[in-house]
């Protein structure tokens, strides 16, 4: 079953339940639209004036879909969780915080491996100089083989920097706090981010125990953990956008299609919201036997007909 990201964008809009369906109204008119609620993937509120219930979150949360309230410029500055997505989530959260630092460094080795493939795979398939492209990608799959256990050297961070030149431009700097393509970045990272967050929790995993990152403000290490291989797909959607545009109804249905776009998994090919489930239950595994391998699905060869 196809889930949606639902995002309520417009001021004025009233969220309400009607017979298993979200209904969203606009003040003081007759205009109305109806979702049915099993099929939300998530709900994305970057209005700064819309009203919901509590009824409303309950019947969400009970879902399994988050609730993320994003900023004007589409960061996030509050998501809510469900708690109920696990039976053993007490065992599994146990686990988790008794999870060794040399199983953490190991489990962060990989998934910046993976992020370093996937950034390499974005910059074989994005517009632009074929020549330019193809050296940096290089430059990014000879890196991948000298990330070390828990990633001493920084690889992640040399990788980036000659990641975005190549990709968005020399004159790109990846800042949150602007427009154009940064706050596009921003609203396909919000979609990413609210699916792995669905992911962690159903697995039972505590979003705010992470792996790597680790600031005692963010509840949500673990979920920006494991979202970082899954990135490139957003990075890539929007390498293909304009450098100054404006986030219309269109651009953002292109930017929340990301998790249904297909990675190479263990049975074949799966959207991306299947993949972030399939990595989260693995690394709750993963801790509970002791064995750091994460199920991380893989980039389509950029030679093969492309698949997303």
């Amino acid at each position: 079953m196809t889930r949606h990201v639902v995002e309520i964008a417009s001021d004025r809009r009233i969220l309400r339940l009607e017979r298993g369906f979200l209904v969203i109204e606009e003040e003081e008119t007759e205009n109305a639209a109806k979702v049915p609620l099993d099929d939300i993937q998530a709900l994305l509120v970057s209005a700064p004036a819309a009203t919901l219930s509590t009824r409303v979150i309950a019947a969400l949360s009970e879902r399994g879909a988050p609730i993320v309230i994003s900023a004007t410029n589409y960061m996030p500055v509050s998501i809510v969780l469900p708690l109920n997505g696990h039976g053993d989530t007490a065992g599994v959260q146990s686990d988790q915080i008794a999870a060794s630092a040399a199983h953490r460094k190991r489990l962060w080795q990989k998934i910046v491996r993976a992020k370093i493939r996937g950034q390499a795979w974005s910059l074989r398939v994005s517009s632009g100089v074929r020549s330019e492209r193809e050296g940096a990608a290089r430059h990014l799959d000879a890196m991948v083989s000298r990330v070390g256990s828990g990633d001493p050297t920084n690889l992640e961070a040399q990788a980036a920097r000659a990641y975005w030149t190549v990709l968005m431009g020399a004159g790109f700097r990846r800042d949150p706090s602007a427009g154009g393509r940064n706050a596009a970045l921003n609203y396909g990272y919000a979609v990413l981010r609210a699916c792995v967050a669905r992911a962690v929790v159903a697995s039972g995993l505590n979003p705010a125990i992470g792996i790597f990152h680790a600031n005692r403000h963010n509840p949500l290490c673990l979920v920006d953990d494991l979202m970082e291989p899954f990135r490139p797909l957003v990075d890539r959607l929007v390498a293909g956008m304009p450098e100054d545009v404006v986030l219309t109804a269109d651009e953002k249905r292109i930017l929340s299609r990301v998790l249904d776009l297909d990675l190479r998994a263990d049975h074949g090919l799966s959207p991306v919201r299947q993949c972030a489930l399939s990595l989260a239950q693995s690394v709750a595994a993963g801790f509970r036997n002791g064995q750091p391998e994460p199920n991380l699905a893989a980039y389509p060869d950029p030679s093969e007909p492309e698949l997303l």
